[in-house]
C-alpha cells in the first residue's frame, strides 16, 4: 500500500468544498479523483509514516489564507480549519473478510472489556479495544458500534446469535465497500446496508480487480 495525504477544507454547514492533495514541495493541489497520483503527491510506503508527516503541520496557507489544521469534525465546522486525512492506494487485493471469521471473533471475545468490532486496513475482522479503536489514525477500515461490557455482546451466546442474522456481517461488509470505494480510514457502521450480500460483493470484486 502507498499513503497520500488528502486535504479537506470546511465551508458552511460543515460541507467540504474541493479536495486538496499534499505535495512534496508543501504545496496543495486540488484533485478530482483520489485514486490518480501524480509524480509531485507526497507519498508514504506507510501508514506510521504519514500519521507522522501529518503531526507536523499545525497550520497551512490556502488560497492565501491561513487555516489551523484540525481533524475533529466538531471543531471543523465551528472554526476556520481543515483536516488531513490518510489516503490508502493499494497495489494487491485485501484479504476479504468471511461470515465464518466473524463469528468466530465475536465468539472469542472477552466480554470483560469494552470491545470495537473492526476490519484493519488490511481486510481481516477483529475484536479491539475501544481505545484502540478509536485513536485518531488508527490503521482500522472499518468501525462498528462499541459493544460494552458486561453485556454478552461478544462471547459463545452471541456468536450464536450471529448464525442466524446477516445484520451485522452485512453492515461491516458494506462499511469496507466505503472504505474502498474513498480510501478512507474509520468508516463508522451501526445499521445494515439496503444492498443485499450479493451485490456488494459484486462492487468490492470490480473496485478490486485491477489489483494483484
Amino acid at each position: 500500500m502507498k499513503y497520500s495525504i488528502d486535504v479537506e477544507k470546511f465551508g458552511f454547514f460543515g460541507f467540504a468544498d474541493n479536495k486538496r492533495r499534499l505535495q512534496k514541495d508543501g504545496s496543495l493541489r486540488s484533485i478530482e479523483s483520489w485514486r490518480i497520483i501524480e509524480d509531485k503527491d507526497l507519498i508514504f510506503d506507510s501508514l506510521e509514516e504519514t500519521v507522522s508527516k501529518i503531526k507536523e503541520y499545525s497550520s497551512i496557507v490556502i488560497d492565501g489564507s491561513d487555516y489551523s489544521v484540525n481533524n475533529c469534525y466538531g471543531d471543523l465546522i465551528k472554526s476556520k480549519s481543515v483536516s488531513f486525512n490518510p489516503c490508502i492506494h493499494r497495489l494487491t487485493k485485501p484479504h476479504l473478510f468471511t461470515r465464518e471469521e466473524l463469528i468466530n471473533t465475536i465468539y472469542y471475545g472477552d466480554d470483560s472489556q469494552h470491545n470495537s468490532l473492526v476490519v484493519d486496513i488490511n481486510g481481516h475482522i477483529k475484536l479491539q479495544k475501544f481505545e484502540e479503536a478509536r485513536a485518531l489514525f488508527a490503521p482500522v477500515a472499518v468501525r462498528y458500534e462499541t459493544y460494552c461490557e458486561g453485556n454478552d455482546y461478544v462471547g459463545p451466546r452471541a456468536a450464536n446469535d450471529l448464525i442466524n442474522n446477516d445484520s451485522v456481517y452485512l453492515s461491516m461488509l458494506s462499511g469496507f465497500l466505503t472504505h474502498l470505494t474513498n480510501g478512507r480510514l474509520d468508516q463508522y457502521v451501526d445499521f445494515p446496508p439496503m444492498e443485499n450480500e450479493t451485490k456488494i460483493l459484486a462492487d468490492i470484486s470490480n473496485l478490486t480487480k485491477h489489483l494483484n
